[in-house]
């Protein structure tokens, strides 16, 4: 049996994940710093430069479709973790604006994710300390990619 293509939103999400992964990049055992946690069980910590990537719930976006396609918005989050000890001299809130801030360049950069989505639109910033996580605090993004597939095949953009 083939396997079967890997849908567009999956593809998407692995665009996005390795567009984290390398402005994260990497802790000092090798250890990537941007991660899609899976529900299959977790092998990252809670640590400073951490990026989280979550995929939400999609939605239909009549107003991209055509004859022949469907168009979805699905919304994303990124998760930024800042150990505030780890911030240095500096305001918390100055180091939090500054990781929001490349993070923001970096989904916006290409916001088609190599010709498979239509667009990417921020939607909103929302700032937070995690209670029993001793001194981290952080942001999240989040994010609506919509794109668009053929109406007899969820794996084919149109």
């Amino acid at each position: 049996m083939p396997t079967p293509a890997l849908a567009i939103v999956e593809r998407i999400a692995a665009a996005i994940l390795t567009a984290l992964q390398t402005y994260a990049g990497h802790d000092s055992t090798g250890a990537e710093l941007a991660v899609r946690p899976s529900a299959a069980g977790d092998n990252f910590s809670l640590q400073h430069g951490l990026i989280l990537l979550d995929q939400g719930d999609g939605s239909r976006s009549p107003e991209y479709e055509s004859y022949d396609s469907y168009a979805w918005s699905q919304a994303f989050t990124v998760a930024i973790l800042l150990r505030q000890a780890d911030v240095g001299a500096g305001a918390v809130a100055t180091e939090v604006n500054a990781a929001v801030a490349a993070v923001q360049v970096v989904l916006t950069a290409t916001p088609q994710w190599g010709g498979i989505a239509l667009d990417t639109d921020l939607t909103s910033v929302v700032l937070f300390d995690l209670v029993g996580a001793e001194g981290l605090t952080g942001a999240e993004i989040s994010f609506d990619v919509v794109y668009r597939v053929k109406k007899t095949d969820p794996t084919t953009n149109s």
